[in-house]
């Protein structure tokens, strides 16, 4: 706990500038857009499934990502199986596994169709992400904020921190070390100090702890604590530009036990995260796409705690 506190106390003054501006990827170019995938394995994927295969690939839905699915033989160029392609939503689901846990990666490759959503009667009572995506127009979710939760039965409906959902302020600041994950005007993702006042330009944040990275430096290590395994979730953006949602599933002896910061931070690294920050985990780390969710909550008897807000990603009409 002492070397977590530390940590955490380094972490004050440490904030987002992006240095580097994301590298633009060509809209029409389906290799070009998703660049993490083998191009090989996709390929050989469509000639074993023609069933799939589009005339133009920015057409391609591919989703083997259900919770007791296998996924695809399709692989990243970084060695990870791939669960789903979604050209049309421009978006990409890839296994992530190590020693005793498992997790969905969520590419996301359109930074504008990112916004935080509040739960619809939020002050009273939190949201399923399986009711929350779909409401907000959305086709896939994360969790978001903490939320007030006195002996593990708080119904999300009191957010702890502050959260902007679209311009809309909830609860009050952390005055503490913990940061903000601020989504701005120019779709880019910054980690701030949650003490200080929302940054104008802002249209959407959330306050939780610790980052991660910062501008491409990675903050977390095995010598900062953070090491206890838990189901985790995180975002974060890579450095051309795309959202990355993390979720890992644990406390599922036998599926996933789950995760350690440290890790974390090395997965993120992995798709060239060059801001990421921990959103709440536990039993609310979870992730919903295109109707059912992709990973599975650490308590079994449910599928998802009610939350105050969420990440949400896509609209399903278009």
């Amino acid at each position: 706990m002492a070397r977590m506190h530390a940590a955490e106390d380094k972490q004050v003054g440490i904030e987002s500038e992006w240095k580097e501006d994301p590298f633009k990827k060509a809209e029409n170019d389906f290799y070009a857009m998703f660049d993490e995938l083998d191009r090989a394995s996709l390929e050989s994927y469509l000639s074993e499934h023609p069933e799939c295969k589009q005339a133009n690939l920015m057409n391609l839905y591919i989703n083997e990502a259900g919770i007791n699915d296998d996924g695809t033989t399709i692989t990243t160029k970084q060695g990870d199986h791939v669960l789903a392609i979604d050209g049309k939503h421009k978006l990409m689901l890839v296994r992530v596994k190590g020693s005793g846990y498992q997790g969905v990666l969520a590419i996301l490759k359109d930074a504008k169709d990112l916004r935080c959503c509040p739960a619809q009667y939020l002050g009273s009572i939190g949201e399923v992400l399986e009711s929350m995506v779909p409401r907000c127009n959305g086709v896939l979710g994360i969790n978001g904020s903490g939320f007030s939760d006195k002996d593990g039965v708080g119904n999300g409906g009191i957010i702890k921190g502050y959260a902007m959902c679209s311009g809309e302020e909830f609860g009050r600041h952390f005055t503490d070390s913990r940061k903000r994950m601020e989504l701005r005007n120019d779709d880019k993702l910054y980690i701030v100090d949650a003490k200080n006042e929302t940054t104008p330009g802002t249209r959407d944040a959330v306050e939780f702890r610790p980052a991660l990275i910062v501008d491409g430096v990675p903050l977390i290590d095995e010598l900062s604590g953070f090491m206890s395994i838990q189901p985790r979730c995180v975002l974060g953006q890579s450095k051309d530009g795309d959202v990355l949602m993390l979720v890992v599933e644990g406390r599922l002896v036998g599926r996933s036990l789950g995760i350690g910061l440290p890790e974390c931070t090395k997965i993120m690294q992995r798709y060239d995260a060059y801001q990421a920050m921990n959103m709440d985990g536990g039993t609310s780390a979870v992730m919903w796409y295109d109707g059912e969710y992709v990973t599975k909550c650490s308590n079994p008897a449910i599928t998802c705690r009610y939350l105050p807000v969420a990440w949400i990603y896509g609209y399903a009409d278009i």
